[in-house]
């Protein structure tokens, strides 16, 4: 089980067995403040050129994008929109992540920069204001990190790219790489909050405490976006809460080419 605090991003991690009703006791008697607790989940990461559909075109200056009426302020570079980002962490040293251009981070901020592996606290500046990572959950239900047998840090460092290239997307600065490829990144101005948190299997969102805390967050006034999906049965969909904006798209531009050869050296494309 995992209990989530009302002071911010905090969690606790609670010994497996235990029922909710034992939880909310232990909380009475040691004063933990515990708002709620969910048990543990695996979360998978997703990704899709989603930004394509929400605001316009960069290359062909088009301003048919769904949100091109506040081109002007996600494209500015003082702003205070705070992009909160739950992927794989960020590679602090991309030029995607400069603070160059931008303003001071807002006054409003309540987060924090933890430092970990290879992630010092100068690693977060005016574009990444924030970092969190959290394993401890993943530990208890698979073991520990080392068994993974791939690259991984005890910190918001990314591990794999994924969550670099999600946020790039997102919030990242245009034109951060050389041979004169154009990036088109969604708020460029946005600060940047980054919570490396991994997997996921889908739920019930009256079970989900990531849905749950999106809700929280709507009632606040903060925008949730999410993916569908596209890796589960055929014909589901993921993220569909009415709080939240679910992005789905029936068609990509991309292509994934192959080509098969037969005996009569005929080749299929």
């Amino acid at each position: 089980m995992r209990g989530l605090g009302i002071n911010g991003f905090q969690g606790y991690n609670i010994p497996p067995g235990l029922s909710s009703s034992s939880v909310f006791k232990i909380n009475s008697e040691e004063k933990w403040s515990f708002v709620s607790v969910f048990e543990s989940k695996s979360y998978h990461l997703q990704t899709t050129r989603s930004r394509d559909f929400l605001v316009e075109q960069v290359k062909s200056g088009s301003s048919k994008g769904l949100f091109s009426e506040h081109r002007d302020q996600i494209k500015g570079p003082k702003h205070d929109v705070i992009v909160g980002h739950l992927d794989i962490g960020v590679w602090p040293e991309s030029n995607s992540f400069s603070e160059n251009g931008l303003g001071p981070v807002p006054d409003y901020f309540r987060g924090q920069c933890i430092p970990g592996d290879q992630f010092p606290s100068k690693s977060c500046n005016r574009k990444i204001i924030g970092a969190r990572y959290y394993y401890e959950g993943y530990e208890i239900s698979f073991g520990p990190l080392e068994r993974v047998g791939r690259r991984f840090y005890r910190s918001a460092r990314d591990d794999f790219s994924h969550g670099s290239h999600t946020a790039s997307i997102a919030e990242g600065l245009p034109n951060a790489i050389q041979e004169k490829l154009v990036i088109q990144c969604g708020a460029p101005g946005a600060h940047l909050s980054v919570y490396k948190v991994r997997h996921r299997s889908p739920t019930s969102y009256l079970e989900d405490a990531m849905i749950i805390g999106a809700y929280h967050a709507f009632r606040n006034g903060i925008v949730i976006v999410a993916f569908a999906g596209n890796d589960r049965c055929i014909g589901s969909v993921m993220n569909v809460a009415p709080w939240m904006i679910t992005v789905v798209v029936s068609t990509i531009d991309r292509q994934f080419i192959n080509y098969i050869i037969l005996g009569t050296r005929y080749t299929i494309q």
